[in-house]
């Protein structure tokens, strides 16, 4: 039997690419290093089709929060995985850098969940809060990869 790879927790999957301005000056500089599906350029994030990712983690998904998500998860995977580098050199992802990546991120987040529609209230006081607050361990810790090594 031939083993398969797979990660868990991904409920969505970009089906065309997208475009993203940055509007965080934290980003600019900045490029993801070669990478299948995620690539910044001068400010301006390109997710490619069959990127995916979970939604907004802890509230229900809705039309509302759904773009702000995927910019989000892309931002945090970058962070995660290392893939920023500034003028061809890699970022060196230390603590501090993190914490600034990630409330760059996070800005972001709040900043596309009120552009299309969230309220304030709840983009400020639930959406944004809770990736400050609860958000750390996302950008640090990879998903575990499982394999299949049993017959069915």
């Amino acid at each position: 039997m031939i083993a398969i790879h797979w990660r868990e927790g991904y409920k969505y999957q970009l089906s065309c690419k997208y475009m993203h301005h940055l509007q965080q000056d934290f980003f600019a500089g900045m490029a993801i290093i070669s990478q299948r599906f995620l690539k910044l350029d001068q400010q301006i994030l390109i997710i490619n089709p069959g990127y995916a990712w979970d939604g907004a983690t802890g509230v229900p998904d809705h039309k509302c929060i759904m773009r702000a998500s995927l910019v989000h998860d892309a931002l945090y995977q970058s962070i995660r995985c290392g893939y920023f580098c500034r003028s061809g050199q890699h970022v060196v992802m230390s603590g501090k850098m993190v914490n600034e990546m990630r409330k760059a991120a996070d800005k972001e987040f709040l900043r596309v969940a009120l552009e299309d529609g969230t309220p304030a209230v709840i983009a400020v006081h639930v959406l944004y809060k809770g990736v400050r607050l609860f958000g750390h361990d996302a950008a640090l810790t990879p998903k575990p990869i499982h394999t299949n090594v049993e017959p069915l």
